[in-house]
């Protein structure tokens, strides 16, 4: 099988990559494109795909800029860090779909419903999933958040979110009472997702709701440090290169 996979973030290209491969699935070659312009350079270079996995945001565009170039009969397998609300609008218009970060079971479930798959997508349903998109752009109208706890799916409302932060390459959400969960998202997929006026990335490892910001204490000459109503497993620093747009956020400016 010969599959093109778009996708803007190489580690979640590469574990998607594992995973097809633990599946066994007959993989005779498999390209990767970053972008719009790098998919359509590979649709364009004679590269014939079996099977499309799509991201709906790369970096200088939308997945659905890509779908002109894609043959009709392909089937395409969007992947979206969209929560649940928007994967039912996927389901109506019979798009495969995989919900970021990909877990196995997603996975094994999409492609036993390979040969199954709408081919291609008529023009009038494309701009209807455009406009889709539009409405559901990251942190928009969102105002809660689901995560999977087990077998079930757990609701918290993004006021109740105080910190999402990366331990020993977990990310957990702390809610404002200081109750963890681990969650099976990126935390580059969170911050797409979690409005910019309410949540910032202090580091590489953290995203703070400013609600939950209790005390700033001056850390150094270019760090300030956040303390919380509780005291989460790693102290949050706000990185050097980040304290002046934080501290714009933080003051509304």
């Amino acid at each position: 099988m010969k599959i093109l996979l778009v996708e803007d973030e190489e580690i979640a290209a590469r574990r998607l990559e594992r995973l097809l491969g633990e599946l066994s699935v007959p993989i005779e070659e498999i390209r990767f494109a970053e972008s719009v312009s790098g998919a359509e350079k590979e649709l364009r270079s004679g590269f014939q795909p079996e099977l499309v996995f799509l991201d709906i945001h790369l970096e200088d565009g939308t997945g659905f800029e890509v779908i002109p170039f894609i043959p009709e009969e392909t089937p395409i397998i969007f992947t979206t860090a969209f929560d649940n609300y928007a994967i039912e609008a996927f389901k109506v218009n019979s798009i495969g779909y995989l919900l970021k970060p990909v877990v196995p079971e997603d996975l094994a479930s999409v492609m036993d419903k390979f040969h199954r798959l709408k081919k291609g997508i008529e023009i009038s349903q494309l701009q209807d999933l455009q406009q889709l998109i539009k409405q559901l752009r990251p942190g928009q109208d969102m105002k809660r958040l689901l995560i999977r706890i087990g077998t079930k799916l757990k609701s918290i409302d993004l006021g109740q979110i105080a910190l999402i932060q990366s331990v020993n390459r977990i990310i957990y959400l702390y809610t404002q009472d200081g109750n963890r969960y681990p969650v099976e998202k990126t935390l580059d997929e969170l911050e797409k997702l979690l409005p910019d006026e309410q949540f910032f990335r202090v580091n590489r490892s953290a995203i703070i709701n400013e609600k939950a910001i209790r005390q700033l204490i001056i850390w150094s000459k270019s760090r300030i440090k956040l303390e919380l109503e509780f005291q989460p497993e790693e102290e949050l620093l706000v990185s050097a290169e980040k304290v002046q747009a934080f501290k714009s956020w933080y003051t509304g400016s």
